[in-house]
């Protein structure tokens, strides 16, 4: 299951969108889009761990505790919730497993993730008004961003088209069986698209061994500007985060 329902003594987490109902799904986004009232976990305190530095995330945390109104707790022990990202996969689901306040997945390697394509895909309902009936691409590296597979998942579940521009290394071997359709060529995927999410190489780890060089990647595979690109603010990623702060929180504060 995507959120870990909490019973007597165990927390719920969110830890992927596969599996999530799309009423789930766009009371996320309506949250995200509606500023909080009132600081709603004020008093509170909520733990990021984040193992590696990332700018973005870490802004994005900081600001969605100010939504929030909470403190950044030192331990989980302290924690009403925790932001979570690990580089390797099942490490946030690890924690999960072992966390004594619900955890929310901020990336799990290559897993899912959840908060990015959350972010990403309230960006595509900003523009367009609504996710459904649009035609979406997911470009580049799709084998390494947990968030391509997040965002597959929710599109689907939103009632979008969804569609993969990407070279055949750099999909991953289950891609048949997630619910998008394929395209190699990006002159052939990009015909009718609506918008496109772009996923940039993982040049340590595709380089030289899945891509043959930078430059010819970008050749190949470069989009241009005939489809709109996506592209998420921090102010989103802040906002998705308090959101789902929010949420793994409610049942406990209700």
């Amino acid at each position: 299951m995507t959120i870990q329902r909490g019973t007597p003594g165990r927390p719920r987490h969110l830890l992927a969108l596969q599996g999530m109902p799309a009423a789930e799904l766009t009371a996320l986004l309506d949250r995200a889009d509606t500023p909080a009232m009132e600081r709603p976990l004020a008093g509170a305190m909520v733990a990021g761990l984040f193992p590696a530095p990332s700018e973005p995330l870490d802004d994005a945390f900081a600001a969605a505790l100010d939504m929030t109104g909470a403190a950044r707790a030192e331990n989980l022990s302290q924690a009403v919730a925790a932001v979570a990202r690990h580089p390797q996969v099942g490490g946030v689901a690890w924690l999960a497993r072992n966390a004594p306040c619900p955890i929310v997945s901020a990336g799990d390697g290559d897993h899912e993730n959840p908060i990015q394509a959350l972010a990403d895909v309230q960006e595509l309902r900003r523009r367009f008004g609504t996710v459904r009936g649009l035609v979406v691409i997911l470009a580049g590296d799709i084998a390494h961003h947990g968030s391509a597979f997040s965002a597959i998942h929710m599109l689907n579940a939103l009632g979008a088209f969804v569609r993969v521009v990407a070279p055949p290394t750099l999909l991953p071997p289950e891609i048949d069986r997630l619910g998008a359709e394929v395209f190699i060529s990006p002159v052939d995927g990009l015909r009718g698209a609506d918008a496109v999410l772009r996923y940039p190489l993982d040049l340590e780890r595709s380089l030289g061994t899945l891509v043959p060089s930078a430059r010819e990647y970008e050749a190949l595979y470069e989009i241009g500007d005939a489809v709109p690109l996506v592209q998420t603010t921090s102010a989103s990623l802040a906002a998705v985060i308090a959101a789902c702060l929010i949420h793994v929180t409610g049942e406990a504060a209700r």
